[in-house]
């Protein structure tokens, strides 16, 4: 039997909220992990690796709770991500530099460096392939991302 139409909208804003509570607990595990690697080692790429990720943790998590008490939707991949095509050239600029520092950062560095540089070139070029797929989704939909 299928959920009648107030239970159906209930059952997705317990998910909705359930998947807040869950990205806020990945955060704060992130964070915390970062702090351990930070003190867990002796090179100095590591310690600004694990200093990075618990401060990123931090204001990630202060910035939601100001959007909780502001009555803000919570946040979703699509706000992160460009639809114009004005801005997808300066989002794709900025993503190849950084890509490029990394792959610098892993030539240059052994050990945690090597990752890191490795992580942070991937994590950019994933972000730009999701950058080209919001605009192209937006334009075939109608939104910002149609120059015409």
């Amino acid at each position: 039997m299928a959920p009648s139409g107030m239970q159906a909208a209930d059952d997705r804003a317990l998910w909705a909220e359930t998947r807040q509570w869950l990205v806020r607990l990945a955060a704060l595990v992130i964070g915390v992990a970062g702090l351990f690697g930070a003190a867990g080692t002796e090179d100095p790429i590591g310690y600004i690796c694990g200093l990075g990720a618990a401060i990123a943790a931090v204001v990630f998590l202060f910035i939601d709770i100001d959007r909780y008490f502001d009555g803000a939707p919570p946040w979703r991949l699509g706000d992160f991500l460009v639809d114009s095509v004005e801005a997808l050239i300066v989002v794709v600029v900025l993503l190849l530099v950084l890509a490029v520092a990394g792959l610098f950062l892993a030539a240059r560095f052994p050990g945690v460096g090597y990752y890191a540089g490795l992580g942070l070139a991937v994590a950019s070029i994933v972000a730009i392939f999701l950058n080209i797929g919001a605009y192209f989704d937006a334009a075939e939909h109608g939104g910002t991302g149609s120059t015409a």
